[in-house]
């Protein structure tokens, strides 16, 4: 803890949230205290080390008698830019430092009244300059080193058949997880890193350790490169947690404490874990210390002159991990994106989405593309209870789609090809709760009732193209030549599933689907299609008497 908190005198003696209490100016008096203490609590000129300043009446800002500087208490401090009162401010530093275990944005956010975003960029800049002044602790004595990997974590599936045993490859690979490795003093300071692995950390712990110290970790090799400079004594944790020899209890109880961190976060984002990791380590150390220590030396710590890394957060300047790596330098990492996710997951052979993020698709896992069942139309409207009555996804193929969408104008992209089976080409996906209703609307019902059938309408009376189908002013005879025409050539695909909208919208990112009009990709043949449509509706449709209203289940 900084010796400066000596000099604070009587701002020291005002416990954490006494501040919330008290009026602005009070607790703006309090901060100026803490802000200054290098310099007795007084304020003074950064630039030339001088005390004797001028105090406006008008704005709450001073001005140095030597330098002429204008400037206030939060200026060049990770403090500056701020648009919360002081008291909210030193609120947020005392509900941080006061929790033993871990602070809660989303509670903090709801007790003080402010926007959630608000509260975590300001915990995040505490939890930087925290990480920053850390980096300069060398630890003597006695120490521990240990590491502990977080997340990486693959939600099993649903249902029991579908799930895949975790426990093996590629599951099991620590591609998606990252290390946090720790080197506690005994009774003292806590330094942390983050990598792939913890061979990666060695020079970053030999860099933080004085050359004297003497080491405790467990038997892993990596750790054996240490022995040339330090004095080396590892435990085998197959046999005993603890010998007399060695113990790594003290890093265990770190890495215990960050694993409190986490579940009271619910999660930790990867970009993040070096700050979550620093954080856990000043607590470690700050249990020791009063709740009044804890608060001034956070407040001292976000003291220091500079800009915080975390400003402008909001505004696009995202914050990337320092990653060590094992040639003793950092690279900054980031989860990737969702579109760099959707990329990843695309197989190769075939174009299969890929559940498990970079690793490629193992024999035998279920892809977008399966778990369709096939029915003709015919079959359908000779025996509706053919198809399943519940949730799922379904897909609309036409025998001679190919030859259709080339007279209408739809030019096929590589990037989203169409999906071609034995049963034609697929022209629509939907979504519903329930597929034996929903089906029957577009093969046997009515244009106000199915998006495709107005769109084939549409296209048959601008292009005239599809034979044996009619199309006028007469509703009942155009429906009943539109439900012939998709007798002879339609083939509905049903694939019963739980999160229908999830597996319409992985469809709709594999295969391209021309009759669907609202798409998360929407593109210029849907737009042709739209006016299309609009034309169509503004000749006939609007002509037409309104169709009977069904029965249509609701949305869950």
């Amino acid at each position: 803890m900084s010796k400066t908190i000596d000099l604070i005198g009587p701002a020291d003696a005002v416990k954490p949230f006494d501040v919330y209490a008290q009026t602005e100016e009070t607790a703006r008096a309090y901060f100026i205290r803490l802000r200054f203490a290098k310099w007795g609590g007084m304020p003074a000129c950064e630039d030339c080390n001088c005390t004797a300043v001028y105090t406006y009446k008008s704005r709450h800002i001073f001005k140095c008698k030597m330098c002429l500087r204008q400037f206030s208490p939060t200026s060049n401090t990770p403090w500056a830019y701020r648009k919360l009162s002081f008291r909210k401010l030193m609120t947020i530093v005392a509900a941080f430092s006061i929790n033993a275990q871990a602070v809660s944005t989303r509670e903090l956010c709801r007790n003080i009244g402010v926007q959630y975003k608000t509260v975590f960029v300001w915990l995040h800049k505490i939890r930087n300059e925290l990480a920053e002044r850390a980096k300069g602790f060398i630890l003597s004595g006695e120490i521990e080193i240990d590491g502990s990997e977080y997340g990486g974590f693959i939600r099993p599936k649903n249902v029991k058949k579908k799930r895949d045993d975790h426990r093996k490859m590629p599951f099991r690979s620590n591609s998606r997880a990252l290390t946090v490795v720790a080197a506690r003093e005994r009774g003292g300071s806590v330094r942390t890193w983050v990598a792939k692995h913890e061979s990666d950390a060695r020079s970053f712990i030999r860099d933080a350790i004085s050359p004297d110290a003497v080491l405790f970790a467990d038997q892993g090799v990596w750790w054996s490169w240490l022995r040339a400079r330090h004095q080396l004594f590892t435990i085998n944790h197959k046999e005993a947690y603890y010998s007399p020899e060695a113990c790594t209890n003290q890093a265990e109880n770190y890495f215990r404490a960050l694993r409190i961190m986490e579940r009271i976060q619910r999660h930790i984002s990867g970009q993040y874990l070096d700050l979550y990791a620093a954080d856990a380590a000043w607590r470690i150390e700050r249990n020791k210390w009063t709740d009044k220590g804890g608060w001034s030396d956070a407040v001292s710590a976000m003291s220091r002159c500079g800009r915080s890394e975390l400003a402008g957060y909001f505004q696009g300047r995202k914050r990337s991990l320092s990653l060590c790596q094992r040639d003793g330098t950092t690279k900054a990492w980031r989860p990737p994106s969702r579109s760099e996710r959707l990329e990843k997951r695309v197989v190769a052979d075939g174009g299969g989405l890929d559940e498990i993020g970079s690793a490629r698709k193992p024999p035998g896992r279920r892809t977008w593309f399966d778990g369709f069942d096939y029915f003709e139309a015919q079959q359908i409207a000779a025996d509706p209870s053919c198809i399943p009555n519940g949730a799922g996804v379904y897909t609309l193929w036409l025998s001679d789609g190919a030859e259709l969408l080339n007279l209408v104008g739809f030019k096929e992209s590589s990037s989203l090809p169409l999906w071609r089976t034995e049963h034609g080409v697929q022209v629509y996906v939907g979504e519903t709760y329930d597929l034996r209703s929903r089906v029957l609307d577009h093969l046997l019902s009515n244009a106000d009732r199915s998006t495709p059938r107005r769109t084939i309408m549409a296209l048959q009376h601008s292009f005239g193209t599809l034979p044996d189908l009619l199309v006028g002013a007469d509703r009942a005879l155009t429906e009943a030549s539109l439900t012939a025409w998709l007798s002879q050539r339609a083939v509905v695909g049903v694939k019963r599933c739980g999160y229908v909208k999830a597996e319409e919208t992985s469809i709709l990112l594999h295969a391209a689907s021309p009759l669907n009009l609202v798409r998360p990709n929407p593109c210029q043949f849907g737009k042709f299609l739209s006016a299309l449509r609009a034309e169509f509706n503004t000749e006939i449709g609007n002509g037409w008497p309104k169709a009977e209203a069904g029965w249509r289940p609701s949305r869950r």
